[in-house]
């Protein structure tokens, strides 16, 4: 019993640092690709905290679930499978956040080949290759390295970080909620919806996460 609870905190501690790595990596990467593109230097975090794109984090962690116990290596199939997840991810991400909080982080309307503003075929070919890269190549050098990492991790550290990156994950949720009920000029009911429309009015939330845009 100790050894598969000890099994678990490892991949647990796993997910939770993989989700990080690739949250900053993917907003660092918007923000190089930004600048190259617009010649101007935009954050281009999702949550209201931190230098991080959960978009990625989970993108990664569900490519590394689904993919990384295959058998077969072969990069064209990886490519597949990940254009496949990837594009349905985005997809579903971009259509959630728009049904949950009435905005999106991106809309491709205006790009080539784009399936409703939430993805392009580009981008699914996109994904394709990270997928394929990140399973057949990084996550087998990265993961011994995590495995090592982890086990060695402090625990007060470790859950430190899990409860400030769960806070501001659930803040950034409950932000996002009232700034889209308040469009419909719906009261708060709790004290801390109260709060929220105190703490963080539209001006304050777009000055942490300038990506956001309404979307009809």
């Amino acid at each position: 019993m100790m050894k598969i609870n000890n099994y678990y905190k490892l991949i647990f501690k796993k997910i939770v640092i993989i989700f990080l790595i690739s949250s900053f990596l993917g907003a660092c990467y918007e923000e190089v690709l930004n600048f190259i593109i617009n010649k101007t230097w935009v954050s281009r975090q999702t949550v209201l905290y931190g230098p991080f794109n959960p978009v990625y984090g989970f993108g990664i962690i569900l490519l590394i679930a689904l993919l990384s116990k295959k058998k077969n290596k072969n990069f064209f199939r990886l490519w597949l499978y990940s254009s496949i997840i990837g594009g349905l991810f985005e997809y579903s991400y971009g259509f959630i956040v728009h049904l949950l909080f009435g905005i999106c982080f991106w809309d491709y309307s205006n790009y080539f080949l784009n399936l409703n503003g939430y993805t392009t075929i580009p981008y699914i070919i996109g994904w394709g290759f990270l997928g394929a890269i990140l399973i057949k190549y990084i996550y087998p050098w990265l993961n011994p390295k995590l495995e090592k990492m982890t086990s060695k991790l402090n625990n007060i550290l470790f859950i430190l970080i899990t409860i400030l990156l769960f806070l501001d994950l659930l803040i950034t949720f409950l932000t996002l909620t009232r700034l889209n009920l308040r469009k419909y000029n719906i009261k708060p009911l709790t004290s801390i919806g109260k709060l929220i429309d105190k703490v963080y009015p539209e001006k304050v939330i777009i000055k942490h996460i300038p990506l956001i845009k309404s979307k009809n």
